[in-house]
């Protein structure tokens, strides 16, 4: 199961996920269950790849989507259309 794939079965068990202190966690604790707290265990590397930033909620989209990753092979170049020396 990739990680896009486990998203969007959490998501579909109504459960979101965001990133915390470097731990992936779950909402809310009445929909999760044993399997789900083992399934976000073994993939919690790929999961905290895809949530890359703090307090980030991840937003379960009605059809799945490649990883973001893939989003970015085919750029060549980056274009800003504001100057970029006063973001973080």
């Amino acid at each position: 199961m990739t990680v896009v794939e486990i998203l969007a079965f959490l998501g579909g068990m109504g459960i979101t996920i965001e990133r915390y202190r470097g731990d992936p966690i779950a909402r809310p604790k009445s929909a999760i269950t044993p399997e789900v707290v083992e399934l976000i265990r073994s993939h919690k590397a790929e999961l905290l790849d895809e949530l890359t930033t703090e307090g980030e909620v991840y937003e379960f989209p009605s059809r799945v989507r490649e990883p973001r990753a893939a989003n970015l092979a085919l750029e060549t170049e980056i274009v800003w259309e504001e100057d970029p020396s006063a973001f973080d």
